[in-house]
């Protein structure tokens, strides 16, 4: 369920996405920005993965164990912080701890400077 509700966000938030990619106007941008990424973010996404981090009280979405819905989650919120406004989740607590407390993962961060190392 988590999943897609994720999915379906994403989906919904694909004109904004896709105005960015594509390099439109700022307006044009910001347009997309306001009238699609913004409500569907909250109305779709943020305010049903607040309460359920809310009910579950143990800093996941599911179980109190890191799991790839986590994963999801946080790289949606990554993106629309990332290319939007790193304020979207200024409404969201718990929504914003989970996303920063997976971004800080021991296991993620050791993942990645192992991954670093590799190439160098």
């Amino acid at each position: 369920m988590f999943a897609h509700q994720c999915h379906d966000t994403i989906t919904a938030i694909q004109p904004w996405v896709r105005a960015y990619i594509n390099n439109e106007s700022k307006e044009k941008i910001d347009e997309t920005w306001n009238a699609v990424a913004i409500p569907q973010f909250r109305n779709m996404f943020a305010q049903f993965f607040e309460a359920q981090l809310t009910k579950n009280e143990s800093g996941y979405l599911i179980g109190n164990k890191i799991t790839w819905i986590d994963f999801f989650a946080a790289n949606l919120c990554e993106m629309m912080q990332h290319l939007g406004d790193r304020s979207i989740l200024d409404e969201y607590p718990n929504l914003r701890l989970h996303w920063e407390s997976i971004y800080t993962h021991p296991k993620l961060i050791a993942a990645i400077e192992k991954q670093r190392q590799s190439k160098v």
